[in-house]
């Protein structure tokens, strides 16, 4: 594959008066001789297309209408991309037989003189090592993110002008490579860039090996050489580069081999040593999950246990707990029947005091009898249909109270009959007060003071009735909660006691038995022997022996009876034992629920203790944001009220002047101070 023939294009201004202007393109890249000059390149979008639009460039006339000339210039032949290895191939030819292409060229002839011809031979005197470098620079900038200047060539100087000249070039010099335009790059498919970056990094790599370098040097100290060279210079590079990738190969599949052979002997590794640690592991779960089951079982019987312990002492202390409320209500009860009595007692006292006034008022008003009398008889009125109304409201009480409570109701009926005679005295009293004021003046002062004396004894009789109930009360709680269960356990425990008196008595019996038995036994063994000394006929032994056996079946019999009432009686002890303990258990248990109740009892007063302080706490500092917020406003509203003060005086004060202000006389406002 031959390079395609170069074209040289020049141009100059239309104007004679405007300076030409070019671009050297090469200075965008970093330099192939000089690498610390290398900058890093932003990452470039690997689907976006290079494409430079004309409105983007900006500049001078002259300098955008070369720049455009450029961009839109549509170049013979444009190359398209091939694969990666006829890529690197075509790269390596117009690397190296760049000389072949000079002869191909086309012969340009400057239409100008002087400054085409000046700036052509400056484009001529260029090195051929500086155009593959700077080729291959380019190729490597490609992969950092611009693209499109990779085919433009180093030297832009012979290209100032957008027409086209004819002149032949030198044979000795190197060619230009074609140029695709940024339209031609629209019109192209472009191929992806791993393939172009990949055949620019392998040409770079092939052109720095020690052979390639060798004869870069050789070739850049013999720049006149001729085409011929450059195909030799192409023919060893080839040989050097089929060479280099059968080593490549060669190492390559050695590596695969001993890559397989490894791993191959590490999956035999890997898998022997999978399947012992799934052994041991298999083994290790079944030890711990037997012990683990084991454990959880013994655990649940533990909870099981301790829950129902806990569910017991937790029966216990709320039935205690609810023998407290309920004694605390009926304490608090009885607490505001005593209150509702004394406030009637105190009520009644000033509805006493009101009927003595009344009195004393007939008194001083005898020559006014009837008129008196009928004031009395209202006034009576109107305390009867009061005490009828505390009678009901004594009434509705008396239905509210607990049937316990005997005394306050045996009260309650004593006030009702109280009630009841004071109304009858009152008929009997508004019935003498027409025939006989003085004795019915009289009478009812010391019905009344009698009335209030009794009044006043009960009362302090129902205070010492209350302070004695508050007493019994107090003792009631102080003693109530253990009682309940203290007397459960003591019937269990006297329960027990029965029982292990009864087992007692039956061992004294079993004892008096065996005893008894014995007795019977010696007095039959003596008897026997009596009989055995004064009978000696042949008869009586036999009887005696056949009596004899008797006796001994009853012997073994007893013996087996007393045997058995030892066996019950040791199971007796034991049971009795075993009944003890439970008992000491049980007082153990109920000391402990106890101590829990009283502990308990003691946290719920602290944590009140703490909220009300946490509520203390909170509204202070509640309080002290509002007092500080309420100032802060108050603040800043006297700041306000005063600004809007000293502006509205500011205000008037303008006006003033612009109305009638601008004399020697004091500022005045216009409607009250306008001269006529």
């Amino acid at each position: 594959m031959s390079p395609a023939p170069a074209m040289t294009l020049s141009r100059r201004s239309s104007l004679s008066n405007i300076s030409d202007y070019s671009i050297n393109l090469d200075a965008l890249g970093p330099s192939s001789k000089d690498d610390s000059s290398l900058l890093p390149l932003p990452q470039e979008n690997s689907h976006a297309i290079d494409v430079i639009h004309s409105e983007d460039i900006d500049g001078p006339t002259d300098f955008t209408q070369n720049m455009e000339y450029w961009m839109n210039a549509k170049l013979p032949n444009v190359v398209k991309p091939t694969k990666l290895d006829g890529e690197r191939k075509s790269d390596l030819e117009e690397y190296v037989d760049s000389d072949e292409s000079l002869s191909q060229g086309q012969d340009v002839t400057p239409r100008q003189g002087t400054e085409e011809g000046q700036v052509g031979q400056g484009a001529q005197d260029h090195d051929v090592d500086q155009s593959m470098m700077s080729d291959a620079s380019f190729g490597n900038a490609n992969e950092g993110g611009i693209s499109f200047l990779s085919g433009i060539p180093e030297d832009e100087a012979s290209l100032a002008s957008p027409q086209t000249v004819e002149r032949s070039l030198p044979a000795t010099h190197p060619s230009f490579r074609r140029q695709p335009t940024v339209k031609d790059y629209d019109d192209t498919p472009i191929k992806p860039r791993e393939s172009r970056s990949a055949s620019s990094s392998a040409i770079g790599e092939t052109l720095r090996s020690p052979e390639n370098s060798l004869k870069m040097n050789v070739q850049r100290e013999q720049p006149e050489e001729t085409s011929y060279g450059g195909k030799n210079t192409m023919e060893a590079l080839e040989e050097a580069l089929e060479k280099l990738r059968t080593e490549i190969s060669d190492v390559k599949s050695q590596s695969e081999a001993e890559l397989t052979r490894l791993r191959q002997t590490h999956e035999l590794q890997l898998n022997d040593a999978r399947t012992s640690h799934d052994r041991e592991l298999k083994s290790v779960e079944t030890t711990w999950k037997g012990r683990l089951s084991q454990s959880k079982a013994e655990h649940e019987s533990k909870m099981s246990i301790f829950q129902s312990q806990k569910d017991s002492q937790a029966q216990k202390i709320t039935l205690l707990e609810t023998k407290l409320n309920t004694a605390t209500t009926a304490q608090n009860t009885k607490a505001n029947q005593i209150a509702s009595l004394e406030k009637q007692l105190s009520a009644r006292s000033s509805e006493l005091q009101e009927s003595k006034n009344d009195v004393s008022s007939l008194e001083r008003e005898l020559d006014t009898l009837a008129e008196t009398s009928r004031v009395e008889r209202e006034e009576l009125e109107e305390d009867r249909r009061e005490l009828e109304d505390k009678y009901h409201r004594l009434q509705d009480d008396h239905r509210n109270l607990s049937s316990g409570q005997t005394t306050v109701h045996n009260r309650i009926e004593d006030l009702e009959t109280q009630v009841e005679l004071l109304k009858s005295r009152h008929e009997m009293e508004i019935s003498c007060l027409k025939a006989k004021s003085d004795e019915a003046t009289a009478k009812a002062c010391e019905d009344f003071e009698s009335e209030k004396t009794d009044f006043e004894l009960k009362l302090d009789a129902l205070k010492e009735e209350r302070d004695a109930l508050l007493a019994e009360l107090a003792l009631l709680e102080s003693n109530h909660a253990g009682k309940q269960e203290d007397t459960e356990r003591e019937a269990q425990i006297s329960a027990l006691q029965k029982e292990r008196d009864t087992l007692g008595r039956q061992y004294v019996d079993a004892q008096a038995q065996c005893s008894r038995i014995n007795t019977e036994l010696n007095t039959v063994r003596q008897r026997h022997v009596k009989e055995a000394q004064t009978v000696q006929t042949s008869d009586t032994i036999i009887h005696l022996k056949s009596s004899n056996e008797a006796l001994r079946t009853t012997i073994t019999e007893l013996q087996s009876a007393v045997d058995a009432a030892k066996i019950s009686n040791d199971i007796l002890r034991a049971s009795l034992c075993d009944h003890q303990s439970i008992i000491s258990t049980s007082r153990t248990e109920l000391d402990l629920a106890r101590q829990e109740t009283e502990s308990t009892r003691a946290e719920i007063r602290s944590l009140r203790a703490d909220f009300e302080a946490v509520n203390l706490a909170v509204d202070k500092r509640v309080s002290e944001m509002i007092k500080t917020r309420e100032a802060e406003w108050m603040k800043r509203f006297e700041t306000i009220r005063s600004e809007k003060g000293i502006m509205g005086k500011v205000l008037m004060r303008e006006w003033g002047s612009k109305e009638v202000g601008g004399g020697d006389d004091p500022q005045g406002y216009r409607y009250k101070f306008v001269r006529k």
